[in-house]
């Protein structure tokens, strides 16, 4: 599955005008052009999440859409997603595993924090519970992409999730930002947020995690792995 990756570079071309290179230009140049296409990925994301336990397959699949996207510059949206979504159906629950403890732990942790919020235990729990959350989204931004990218071994994708999230620090404070942001806006305007969730915010986040995790993959990963393929066919 991997490989795909690695059989076409990166094809800067979108429908109509030539596409940016790279950067920011490019980030919006490919959210404008298939904004329609992420609002109905959004749509099937939502509706495959209903089941609950076919969440993390879910979460695959739009990674895998995402990252097709900004690596290749156009993806077929359905063909990925159906493809990816049962791939990973059995192997991606061991990540959701992986999240739902952590976000648990998290929450119980958070929740002991304001109950004990005027002594220092409160302040303790709190912060145990906030590193936690941290920890728990970094590593599953980095783990589902992973996992639509590679077709490696569960421990050997779950062990990778954590040294790219370490390795790529830069990149992982970005991915964060993009959960705060997102987080952030769904909670303070609720209910009001339901119609960003509806408007495609979920795919949005996605295609922006996808764009940020990208970059110590291609150091650490793509790049590695086409040098080998190169001096094997030398």
């Amino acid at each position: 599955m991997a490989k795909g990756f690695f059989s076409r570079r990166l094809s800067k071309e979108g429908p109509g005008t030539p596409a940016p290179q790279g950067g920011a230009a490019l980030y919006f140049y490919l959210l404008k052009t298939y904004f329609w296409q992420l609002l109905w990925l959004s749509w099937v994301f939502l509706l495959s999440c209903i089941p609950v336990v076919t969440i993390p397959a879910a979460l695959a699949a739009m990674s895998r859409v995402c990252l097709k996207l900004v690596r290749e510059g156009c993806c077929l949206f359905w063909a990925e997603y159906k493809t990816e979504f049962c791939r990973s159906f059995g192997k991606s629950l061991p990540f959701g595993l992986v999240c739902a403890v952590g976000l648990f732990a998290s929450y119980y942790c958070l929740s002991l924090g304001l109950s004990n919020g005027s002594s220092v235990y409160g302040l303790l729990f709190s912060g145990v519970g906030l590193c936690l959350l941290v920890l728990t989204l970094g590593w599953s931004s980095y783990g589902f992409v992973l996992l639509a990218a590679q077709d490696l071994p569960v421990a050997v994708l779950i062990k990778n999730a954590w040294l790219l999230m370490l390795l790529g620090a830069k990149s992982t404070l970005a991915v964060l930002a993009v959960w705060a942001v997102g987080l952030g806006v769904t909670l303070l305007l609720f209910p009001v947020s339901l119609i960003l969730v509806a408007a495609g915010l979920p795919a949005v986040m996605s295609y922006s995690i996808c764009w940020f995790v990208n970059m110590p993959l291609e150091q650490h990963i793509f790049r590695p792995y086409e040098a080998g393929q190169k001096e094997e066919d030398a």
